[in-house]
């Protein structure tokens, strides 16, 4: 993330605890004049060609929804009425605010003007009120303090919009009135200490009331206390929090875990920065087209929605960890596009309907879609993506709806939505979600009962030590203590609320990763990635996942071989042999085990799993949330009553205990009902352990290090010919140089609209 953020955000929180004095020297790039938020004086003209032409009918509209809200606004009782009255789902006071403000602007027609004059001065008492409210309360009533201010209203918009028609003292009554509000929220929206902003929403609820009165009268003292907060910030978010935000975007085609909770999206984060388009000179706007924060949002939906043509495809979206794509990007790219013009999000925002999360105002719509933003649909981008930062991988053999999608995660845990304990953990999904999450359905992105959380319920490994008491982040409980999981699944576990993590990622980001309400974790990484035509290879290290008291070293290999086949490698050291070491794979219905080889199906496809290693595995299906008991048998535990039990499981386990164990898997996507089309064979050669996978014409032959660094080698031969023969690499090598001979390649290094998918390096290496 570039240093203009930084600054920006330190500028924008810094005055929303203070604003400037008359004579203090203009440090924001704020236009002087208004409107600013909404939309601006340049604007206009725009605004008047999509109004009389793509946007006719919205217009016609709005309008007629304006017209009769202005009759209710200029009813001599309306503010006597409306003063006191709470917002509900059904409507606010101040409704038609923006839409009484445009019509104003585009038509000088005194009505609109009467009628904002007459919400403003609705708004103005309701700040008069809340205010008063505030200080007898004191801030003990920190709760009924926030409520109270977030159904005051926008004062700052009316004042926006009405600026130029507002007389001198009712200008500086607003102004009064706005300062101190701002200050109200500076001290209740962030618990007792002013001092500690949320750097999360500090923009979206301050950032606004900022630019609506910025720039005029207020009082010296509070240049002082500007400088005190902006000290603070240079120290605390400048140097720490930002920059490893920056961290985890530091890929084109990244996301930027920080702001992916769907009230930042939606509330807060992505409306303000569209108004901050609007409100700042155009030196400031270069940030929208070079930060992944609004160039990376839709490639990151896009990549991890299993399958397009679906009716409703957001269902589909990944649901790793409690944090589905269909829950917190939609509304963000909707406000992302016009900032980047982005083409991805452009042909995003067209293929899920607003009105699964709430239908758009009409004046939203007019003033926040833009026609004519060139678009990129899925079939024309690589089929395969890392997120580094992130820690995700997503892959598909292609874009149609008969493909294979697999994903893989392995990274940062924090997030404002509770973190699975899922490090390693992978999906399949072919006309069907194959490889489930866990216990939940599979087309429910929610998480929330304790054995989805637990590493248990997730595709990957677990070690049991059974005096292990196994803990979760902040959120991950039903209070923000540190209580203990109710079940030792001999899983993962959180390391500890005051333990610092540093992280470093390949952009040369070192920062540590502060804890809090807001605090980020990495254990697991992805330490080797490649992706090809033929194959796409991730390896990840989960060995910091887990107790150190029980776990020595995991690493698990993922290899795709396309276009339905996967081997997954597995090697686990425990500290004792003792310490019962479980494979696991959750299937949305009974699994069918036929000696080595296990199916399931669902919907529309089918799963196979052959374990070839351990050599005498034992393999077991367990239904619903159930725990493994010393015997052998299985009971649900106390604190998973309450847990979904339609759901199934595959347990795979050595036969003998020992330390060192090594997990070899050969599975396949095929149409539901139908037989596997893979023959395989286990093949040891210069100390590496492998399989050799047979798919028609086309074998493959995949080896890995059975011992010490995780190294692989892999050769593919079609019809006799080889046509690869490499090493896997032990590094992340995220670039599409193996992609040469696709027919796309030249669009993706030459084509300007895949400038916020394929990284800058390899536009300029491979588009000559």
């Amino acid at each position: 993330m570039r240093r203009t953020v930084f600054v920006l955000l330190l500028s924008i929180l810094a005055v929303a605890a203070a604003s400037y004095a008359q004579d203090a020297k203009a440090t924001l790039p704020i236009r002087k004049d208004h409107p600013r938020i909404l939309f601006n004086a340049d604007q206009l003209p725009a605004i008047r060609q999509k109004v009389a032409g793509p946007f006719a009918k919205e217009y016609a509209q709005m309008k007629a929804l304006a017209d009769k809200r202005v009759d209710e606004v200029l009813a001599e009782d309306f503010i006597e009425k409306a003063v006191e009255q709470q917002p509900t789902k059904k409507g606010k006071p101040w409704d038609g605010l923006e839409e009484i403000g445009l019509l104003w602007h585009l038509t000088k027609d005194e009505r609109y003007k009467q009628a904002g004059l007459r919400l403003h001065e609705l708004l103005m008492k309701r700040s008069e009120l809340t205010i008063a409210a505030v200080r007898e309360q004191g801030r003990q009533a920190q709760l009924a303090i926030r409520n109270r201010l977030q159904h005051t209203g926008p004062l700052y918009l009316s004042y926006d919009l009405f600026h130029d028609v507002l007389d001198e003292p009712t200008r500086q009554k607003s102004v009064e009135l706005g300062i101190e509000i701002i200050r109200l929220k500076r001290k209740s929206y962030w618990m007792l200490d002013p001092r500690r902003l949320d750097i999360f929403h500090a923009p979206g609820n301050i950032g606004k009331d900022l630019l609506g009165f910025y720039g005029d009268t207020v009082t010296k003292e509070e240049v002082e206390a500007m400088n005190d907060l902006a000290n603070y910030f240079d120290d605390t978010i400048h140097a720490k929090y930002l920059p490893g935000f920056a961290a985890k975007a530091a890929h084109r085609g990244g996301w930027n875990e920080c702001f992916q909770c769907m009230c930042m999206t939606l509330s807060h984060e992505m409306p303000f920065w569209w108004c901050w388009r609007n409100g700042t000179t155009a030196e400031e706007h270069r940030m929208y087209t070079t930060n992944p924060l609004f160039t990376g949002m839709a490639n990151w939906i896009v990549y991890n929605v299993m399958d397009w043509r679906r009716e409703k495809p957001e269902n589909t979206a990944v649901p790793v960890g409690g944090k589905a794509p269909n829950h917190i990007g939609l509304n963000g790219t909707y406000w992302t596009v016009p900032l980047s013009r982005d083409p991805v999000g452009a042909w995003f925002i067209k293929q899920v309907s607003r009105q699964s999360w709430y239908p758009p105002p009409l004046w939203e719509r007019i003033l926040v879609e833009e026609p004519g933003i060139p678009e990129v649909k899925p079939e024309e981008l690589p089929e395969t993506a890392i997120f580094e930062g992130w820690g995700w991988v997503s892959m598909r053999s292609d874009w149609t709806a008969d493909g294979v999608f697999a994903h893989v995660t392995c990274g940062l845990t924090g997030q404002a939505e509770p973190a699975d304990l899922d490090d390693t953990s992978f999906i399949i999904y072919h006309k069907g979600l194959l490889a489930i999450d866990g216990i939940k359905p599979a087309a429910d992105a929610k998480n929330t009962d304790p054995y989805s959380r637990q590493t248990l319920g997730h595709n990957t490994i677990t070690v049991l030590d059974p005096d292990e008491v196994l803990r979760g982040n902040h959120c991950y409980q039903y209070t923000w203590r540190p209580n203990p999981f109710p079940v030792n699944d001999g899983g993962q576990s959180w390391k500890g609320l005051g333990e610092r993590n540093y992280a470093k990622t390949s952009a040369g980001l070192d920062f540590p990763e502060v804890r809090g309400p807001s605090h980020m974790a990495r254990l697991g990484w992805i330490t080797g990635y490649q992706t090809s035509p033929r194959y796409d290879y991730t390896c990840m290290d989960g060995t910091k996942c887990y107790s150190e008291k029980k776990m020595k070293h995991f690493t698990r290999q993922f290899v795709f071989l396309k276009p339905n086949c996967f081997v997954v490698f597995d090697r686990v050291v425990s500290t004792k042999p003792e310490f019962r070491k479980r494979w696991h794979l959750h299937c949305q219905n009974e699994p069918t085990i036929d000696g080595r080889l296990v199916h399931a199906d669902h919907e529309g496809g089918r799963l196979y799993c052959e374990p070839l290693l351990p050599e005498k595995a034992t393999l077991k299906k367990v239904q619903g949330a159930r725990l493994e008991q010393a015997d052998g048998t299985y009971v649900i535990p106390e604190g998973w009553k309450d847990s979904p039990t339609d759901t199934w499981r595959l347990d795979v386990g050595p036969s003998e205990a020992r330390t060192d164990d090594v997990f070899l898997h050969v599975l396949q996507a095929v149409d539901a009902g139908q037989p596997r089309t893979f023959t395989s064979r286990k093949i040891e050669r210069d100390g590496k352990i492998g399989v050799e996978v047979t798919v028609g014409e086309r074998r493959f032959e995949v080896l890995f290090a059975g011992e010490g660094d995780p190294t692989g080698h892999i050769s593919v031969t079609d019809n006799g010919k080889a046509i690869a023969d490499r090493d896997f690499p032990t590094r992340i090598e995220d670039t599409y140089a193996l992609w040469k001979d696709d027919p796309r390649f030249k669009m993706w290094m030459t084509d300007d609209r895949f400038r916020y998918v394929i990284r800058p390096a390899d536009r300029k290496r491979f588009g000559r």
